[in-house]
C-alpha cells in the first residue's frame, strides 16, 4: 500500500441535517441575517457579545482541508503575514516559506490556498469535506453585524493552514509541520477539527512545542461513537498521560443536550464538550454563502477555539492551561449525575461562552492554596505545581521510593517534606529540607504503618507533626515537634481500626486545631480538638468502616461546619452537619461503585467566603474536582496531568 495511505489519516470529522431557534431578545443582537442557531442559544454566544466580541489580534490558525479566503463573511478577518509581500516569490520574512501571505498549503507545500481543485465533489457527503473548513472558520471567525451570511463567534484573525486533501483524509506530517508553522507565525489558538488512529511522535512533538510556546490547541473527538481510552485517537489524545493541557480535547452535544450518537467519549481525553449536531456555518466557493445540517464534533471545536480567542482578547498574557481553567470551570452541568460517567461524555461540562468571557473579565481563577504536592511512592516520584504561575516540576527521589507515607509544607518561603516509613516494630520519621537534605530524623515504636499530617495545631506559631496509625490500637494520634520531641499522645478507652486526621482553619493561616475520625465498634466519630488538645466537639459519622473528616464555613454565616467524607472501603459521598450534629448535605462524588477511599480538602476556591469541598480518588481516577457545599461540581482538573501521581496534600503557603 503506499505510504500515504498506510500512515492513513487524517479524518475530518462531520456527519448531515437542518434546525431553526431565536435569539434571546436581551442580548446584542447584530444584523447578520442567518446569525439564529440553536448551537448559539444554548451556550449563550449573544450574551458573551456583551462583553466581547474578540479582536483581530488574536490569530486562530484553522488546520484542515483549507477555508474560502475570499467569502465575504471571511475575508475582512483572514490573517495577514506582516512580514510578507504577496505574490513576489521572495520569502520576505525569512521564514522559510514563499508568499505565505495568508497561511500554506502543506500538501503542495505552496502559499496556493484554493480550497479543494475539483469542483465536482461538491454533491452527499463530498460536500461537507468541500465547505468543511470553510464552516469550521465561519464559526471562530465569521464576520460580525456586516449583514452578511452569519456571525463568527470571536472576531479574531484567521489562519489557514492545509493540510487535508479533497478526500477527506490525510497524513500526520502535514499536520504536525502546519502545528509548528502556526507558532512560529504568531497563532495564540489552533483549531483542529480532525482525527487519526496513528500516534506520530512528529505531531507529538508538535504539540508539545505549542504548549511550551503558549499556544491554545483544540481538537476534536471524532465521529466514530468509539471510547477514545479503548481506542485513542490524535491529537485529541496526545496528553492522555502528560502534565497540562497540550490539547483541549472537545467531543459534540444535540439539542437536547445530550451526547450526539455518533461523538467518541472518554475522560482522559475529552476535556469539554459543545453543540455538534445541526450546525450552520459558511459555505466555500458557492452560490449559497450560508448553509445549515453540518454534524460532527468538527463543528463542536471551534466553538471552543473561538472562546479562548476571547479570553486572550481580554488577558493575551494567559498560558493554555490557564485557558483551559476558565474554560473548565464554568461549563454548564448536564446528566448524568454520576461523575465519571459524566467525565467520560463530557469532560468538564458544556461550554457556556459568557460565563468564560465574564470569568476572565473578572479575573483568573485562583485557588486559596499556593502548592499542590503529589507523591507516587513505586517510583520515589514528587511533583509540585504552583497554583498561580501553573508550573508543574517533577523529581524523582530514591530514598522515598516505597515509603508508607509523605507530606509536605511551607515555612518562610522553603518547602519541606515530612516521611514516615515502618519496619521492625517502630516508624523511622525523616523531616527534609528543599534540597532534600535531612534535617531531623527519628524512630518511634508502632505495631504497624503510620499516617502523617503537618500542621500547627498547639498555637506556638510552629509545626508539629501528627502520627495517626492504620492499624488497631487505643492510641488515637501522637503529635511530635519538628526535631522528634513528643507533645502529646492521645488515647481513647477501647482500640479503634483506624484513624484519620485533618485540620480546621480559623480566619488566619496560623490558627488550626486538630480533627480526627476514629473508627470502633460503635461506629466512627469526628472528634474536633482544642489547640491545648482536648476535645472540643464530638459527633457520630454514618459510615460502617472509615471516613476522612474535614471542616468549614459551608454557608457563609461565619461559623464552623464540619464534613465527613467516605475513606477506603465506603461509597464515595461527602455528608455537610451543623456544630447541633444536624445533616446539612449529601452528595456522591464519585461513581457510587467506587469504595477506594478519597482525599479530601476544605478550600474557599473562589474567595467568596463560603468554603468548597477539593476531592480526588486515592486509588483510581487522578482527576481532582472542587465541589460546592449543595454539591455542584463547581471544576474538575488533572492537578499533575493525567499521570500516575497521587496528590496526597494541599498546603497553603505560610510564612
Amino acid at each position: 500500500m503506499h505510504a500515504f495511505f498506510r500512515s492513513l489519516l487524517l479524518i475530518i470529522c462531520l456527519i448531515t441535517s437542518v434546525a431553526f431557534f431565536s435569539v434571546p431578545a436581551h442580548a446584542f443582537v447584530p444584523n447578520d441575517p442567518e446569525v439564529q442557531q440553536w448551537s448559539y442559544d444554548t451556550t449563550n454566544v449573544y450574551e458573551a457579545w456583551d462583553y466581547t466580541k474578540g479582536d483581530s489580534s488574536i490569530v486562530v490558525a484553522v488546520i484542515d482541508n483549507g477555508f474560502d479566503i475570499d467569502h465575504p463573511d471571511l475575508k475582512p478577518n483572514v490573517w495577514v503575514n506582516p512580514g510578507e509581500i504577496a505574490d513576489n516569490g521572495k520569502d520576505d520574512d525569512n521564514n522559510g516559506f514563499i508568499d505565505d501571505v495568508h497561511g500554506w498549503n502543506f500538501l503542495t507545500n505552496t502559499h496556493d490556498l484554493e480550497v479543494v481543485s475539483d469542483k465536482n465533489i461538491r454533491v452527499g457527503k463530498p460536500r461537507d469535506v468541500f465547505h468543511h473548513a470553510t464552516a469550521v472558520a465561519g464559526i471562530i471567525g465569521g464576520v460580525i453585524d456586516n449583514s452578511i451570511a452569519g456571525a463568527g463567534i470571536s472576531q479574531s484573525s484567521l489562519m489557514n493552514l492545509v493540510v487535508i486533501g479533497k478526500s477527506g483524509t490525510g497524513s500526520s506530517q502535514p499536520v504536525a509541520d502546519a502545528i509548528r508553522y502556526a507558532v512560529d507565525n504568531g497563532a495564540h489558538v489552533i483549531n483542529m477539527s480532525l482525527v487519526t488512529p496513528e500516534r506520530s511522535e512528529s505531531l507529538i512533538d508538535a504539540l508539545e512545542y505549542a504548549h511550551l510556546q503558549g499556544v491554545v490547541v483544540v481538537a476534536a473527538a471524532g465521529n466514530s461513537s468509539l471510547h477514545l481510552e479503548k481506542s485513542p485517537r490524535f491529537p485529541i489524545c496526545a496528553d492522555a498521560d502528560i502534565d497540562g493541557e497540550w490539547v483541549i480535547g472537545v467531543s459534540a452535544v444535540n439539542q437536547t443536550r445530550h451526547n450526539a450518537s455518533f461523538s467518541n467519549v472518554g475522560a482522559s481525553c475529552v476535556d469539554i464538550t459543545a453543540p455538534g449536531v445541526d450546525i450552520s456555518s459558511d459555505l466555500a466557493d458557492s452560490s449559497s454563502l450560508f448553509g445549515d445540517g453540518f454534524n460532527g464534533t468538527s463543528f463542536a471545536t471551534p466553538f471552543v477555539s473561538a472562546t479562548a480567542a476571547l479570553i486572550l482578547s481580554i488577558h493575551p498574557e494567559l498560558t493554555p492551561d490557564q485557558v483551559a481553567d476558565i474554560l473548565f470551570s464554568t461549563v454548564h452541568k448536564t446528566p448524568p449525575e454520576d461523575p465519571d460517567v459524566y467525565e467520560d461524555l463530557f469532560g468538564a461540562g458544556l461550554l457556556q461562552i459568557d460565563n468564560a468571557v465574564r470569568f476572565a473579565e473578572q479575573n483568573m481563577f485562583t485557588s486559596q492554596y499556593d502548592v499542590l504536592f503529589g507523591f507516587e511512592p513505586d517510583t520515589g516520584t514528587v511533583s509540585t505545581r504552583d497554583t498561580h504561575t501553573r508550573k508543574i516540576t517533577r523529581e524523582v527521589r530514591e530514598e522515598l521510593i516505597d515509603v508508607d507515607a509523605l507530606t509536605m509544607f511551607v515555612k518562610r518561603s522553603k518547602r519541606y517534606a515530612v516521611s514516615v516509613d515502618y519496619k521492625n516494630d517502630a516508624v523511622t520519621v525523616r523531616v527534609y529540607d528543599n534540597t532534600w537534605r535531612e534535617e531531623h530524623a527519628w524512630v518511634v515504636p508502632s505495631s504497624g504503618k503510620e499516617d502523617i499530617y503537618v500542621a500547627d495545631v498547639t498555637g506556638d506559631k510552629g509545626f508539629e507533626i501528627i502520627l495517626s496509625p492504620t492499624y488497631a490500637t487505643k492510641t488515637a494520634f501522637r503529635v511530635f515537634s519538628l526535631s522528634g520531641e513528643s507533645v502529646e499522645t492521645y488515647r481513647i478507652d477501647t482500640p479503634h481500626k483506624g484513624v484519620s486526621v485533618s485540620s480546621v482553619r480559623y480566619g488566619s493561616l496560623d490558627r488550626h486545631e486538630l480533627l480526627a475520625s476514629f473508627l470502633t465498634d460503635d461506629g466512627v466519630q469526628l472528634y474536633h480538638f482544642n489547640r491545648r488538645l482536648k476535645i472540643r466537639r464530638r459527633i457520630p459519622l454514618p459510615f460502617n468502616k472509615r471516613a476522612v473528616v474535614g471542616a468549614g464555613d459551608f454557608d457563609g454565616d461565619g461559623e464552623i461546619e464540619y464534613l465527613g467524607a467516605g475513606g477506603v472501603g465506603e461509597s464515595a459521598y461527602v455528608m455537610l452537619f451543623e456544630k447541633n450534629r444536624n445533616e446539612i448535605h449529601r452528595f456522591y462524588v464519585a461513581s457510587n461503585n467506587y469504595k477506594g477511599g478519597l482525599s479530601v480538602f476544605v478550600t474557599d476556591h473562589d474567595r467568596d467566603g463560603i468554603s468548597e469541598i477539593q476531592v480526588s480518588q486515592r486509588t483510581k481516577n487522578r482527576r481532582m474536582r472542587v465541589w460546592s457545599p449543595e454539591g455542584k461540581r463547581v471544576r474538575s482538573w488533572y492537578p499533575f496531568g493525567r499521570s500516575p501521581l497521587l496528590p496526597i496534600r494541599v498546603v497553603p503557603f505560610i510564612e
